[in-house]
C-alpha cells in the first residue's frame, strides 16, 4: 500500500495507533482530483509540541490496560477505556483528570486552569501549562491512580 505523509493540526496518536473505530486513526484515505486514490492513505504527522506530551506519557503505555486514543480530536491516554490524560495542541497544556477538589486546589494555587472546551468547565479536568512541565510526571501519575481506582 502506498502512503502519503502529511502534517495537520487535526492529526492524532502515532502511526499504527488504533482508535475507537479499531482502525489506525492517523490514516485517512488519500484523494485526488477524481476522488479517492485506490489503496493509498495519508499518514498525518503529530505536531512537534505533542512529542513533549508523549515523552511524559511513554512510561504509562507499558502498564496493563493503558492505551493511546483520542478525546475530542486530541491525543490522549486511557486506562481500561477511561480517559485520564490528554494534550491540548492549541495551548500546549497537559490535560489531566483528577478529583474535583484536587483540580480546584491546583487552580486556586495558580498551578492550573480549569479545562473548559467551548466555555463549559469539566470539573474533574485540569489544564497544566507548558511552563509547569516539571510537574507533568507527578500529575500524570495522580491522574492514572485516580481513574484506575475508580
Amino acid at each position: 500500500m502506498e502512503k502519503y505523509v502529511g502534517s495537520s493540526c487535526e492529526s492524532r496518536g502515532q502511526a499504527g495507533d488504533v482508535g475507537a473505530t479499531g482502525q489506525d486513526d492517523r490514516q485517512q484515505p488519500a484523494t485526488g482530483v477524481g476522488g479517492p486514490i485506490q489503496g493509498a492513505v495519508i499518514v498525518l504527522e503529530e505536531p512537534a509540541d505533542a512529542e513533549r506530551f508523549w515523552a511524559h506519557a511513554e512510561e504509562f503505555l507499558d502498564r496493563p490496560g493503558v492505551s493511546r486514543s483520542t478525546m475530542m480530536g486530541l491525543p490522549c491516554l486511557r486506562i481500561d477505556g477511561q480517559f485520564f490524560a490528554s494534550f491540548d495542541r492549541r495551548t500546549g497544556d497537559l490535560l489531566v483528570k483528577l478529583e474535583a477538589g484536587r483540580v480546584d486546589a491546583l487552580v486556586e494555587a495558580g498551578e492550573a486552569q480549569g479545562f473548559a472546551p467551548a466555555g463549559r468547565r469539566f470539573r474533574e479536568w485540569a489544564a497544566i501549562p507548558p511552563a509547569r512541565e516539571a510537574s507533568w510526571d507527578e500529575l500524570l501519575t495522580q491522574a492514572f491512580d485516580f481513574v484506575a481506582s475508580g
